[in-house]
């Protein structure tokens, strides 16, 4: 209709028509593409509004995960300690075997690394990392998203080293272990614990001090990742 109206004039030569038709024209257009970013803006702004709820319950889970990884760790060294005190007594086998057992379980065991934002990581991988309208909290939560993959990296190592200090120390342990016919486990315990062994062999010692040591470094690093994570969810909440 307008089109219409802008070549009648055109044939009329009636410019002031043809102007305000054009202009009519001109304005319709960018009031169409005006509410069409309000109403993109408006989504990213609701869409951001979800994210940052998410990413305050993804880092308070991550700092529960850290906590409960931090007296996993102290529970390790706490262990390795009384083993290493029991070793170190002169005396030829455990006073308290069933206490000896259970430092055995958890002195060689350990925790997953803290795993990483699910909100943070669906964010870089659908490359929408932007919908995060502030550039400070963008850069320090990719900042602490390598942190935690690093982490990943240390504990794997760790794990490792672990493995062969695990086996240095078992040489000198017999363990007694029976299942029943259907396959279930009946005993897990020591039959027999070579303390005069243990004290002889240098490697047996390092190795739980080395166990003890990791032990130690763990914390270490859990506590300052504890400490980024819990930093950055007061960032995320001040930012609701």
């Amino acid at each position: 209709m307008i089109l219409r109206r802008i070549t009648d004039a055109f044939r009329r030569q009636d410019w002031f028509t043809v102007f305000v038709e054009t202009m009519i024209v001109v304005l319709g257009v960018f009031l169409g593409l005006q509410v069409n970013n309000w109403n993109a803006e408006r989504a990213d702004r609701e869409r951001e509004t979800l994210i940052m709820d998410r990413l305050v319950s993804d880092h308070r889970g991550m700092t529960n995960q850290i906590d409960t990884s931090i007296e996993i760790y102290v529970e390790i060294f706490n262990a390795f300690s009384r083993l290493m005190d029991d070793i170190e007594s002169g005396a030829a086998a455990p006073d308290d075997r069933e206490q000896f057992e259970r430092d055995l379980d958890t002195a060689f065991t350990g925790s997953l690394p803290p795993q990483r934002s699910p909100a943070i990581t669906e964010l870089i991988s659908a490359g929408e990392m932007n919908l995060i309208s502030d550039d400070q909290l963008r850069a320090d939560l990719l900042e602490l998203d390598a942190t935690i993959q690093r982490t990943a990296g240390v504990f794997s190592i760790l794990f490792d080293g672990n493995m062969v200090v695990e086996e240095v120390f078992i040489s000198k342990i017999v363990f007694d272990n029976t299942i029943s016919e259907e396959g279930k486990p009946l005993t897990y315990g020591v039959l027999q614990a070579d303390f005069e062994a243990m004290r002889s062999d240098l490697a047996v010692l390092s190795a739980i001090s080395v166990r003890r040591r990791n032990a130690t470094f763990m914390l270490q690093w859990l506590h300052g990742l504890r400490r980024d994570v819990a930093e950055m969810q007061t960032k995320l909440e001040s930012k609701k």
